[in-house]
């Protein structure tokens, strides 16, 4: 992987009775995994972190996480969320949405969609995924020696399936223009099934 990226350092979560640290992406179950982090642990924001601890993120396919973002962002209202972005707005569709953050440049990202590797600031030890969530989050807490048997309470869970819809081949293009390296860097498959 290509590493380190300036990141947003205070996206970055430790936890000092485990030594970790936790890259935290948003829209990839990362609500869910601090929720159960700190069942166990004082979970802290923090900029500087010892190199030494065991190092994990997890991240999402780019098609469902931007889908994603789009189902919770500008459908379901959450706009407050969303920083200096005026071309948004509630009642557009997604692929006006797509043609809009297509031309914005990666530093000026909201968040939200920002891509993925931005929030990793060098190569993790461990890197989850969204797609195996119960899996890897109980391969985190091995790890790092929780001892969790229950499986991650997953908070704004989204159908999947109906993300395909979103997508016409013009938008999959785009998508997959403003994420290649989240794609390369991560392992994703660059095409949908419409």
């Amino acid at each position: 992987m290509e590493f380190p990226h300036e990141n947003i350092k205070t996206l970055i979560y430790s936890f000092e009775k485990f030594k970790a640290v936790y890259f935290r992406v948003p829209k990839a179950a990362s609500t869910s995994l601090l929720i159960s982090f700190r069942k166990f642990d004082n979970v802290e924001k923090c900029e500087e972190y010892d190199e030494s601890h065991f190092k994990f993120a997890f991240v999402r396919n780019p098609f469902d996480r931007l889908a994603s973002c789009f189902r919770h962002v500008i459908q379901k209202g959450a706009m407050q969320n969303i920083q200096n972005h005026p071309d948004l707005h509630r009642n557009m569709s997604f692929s006006e949405f797509v043609d809009v953050i297509v031309d914005i440049d990666v530093d000026k990202m909201d968040i939200h969609f920002r891509p993925q590797y931005t929030f990793i600031p060098e190569k993790p030890d461990f890197l989850g995924k969204f797609e195996n969530l119960n899996e890897d989050y109980k391969k985190v807490c091995e790890k790092i020696g929780i001892k969790d048997k229950e499986n991650l309470l997953h908070k704004n869970k989204t159908d999947k399936t109906i993300f395909k819809d979103y997508y016409t081949k013009e938008s999959i293009e785009k998508v997959f223009k403003i994420y290649k390296k989240d794609f390369k860097l991560f392992g994703y498959e660059r095409t949908i099934n419409l």
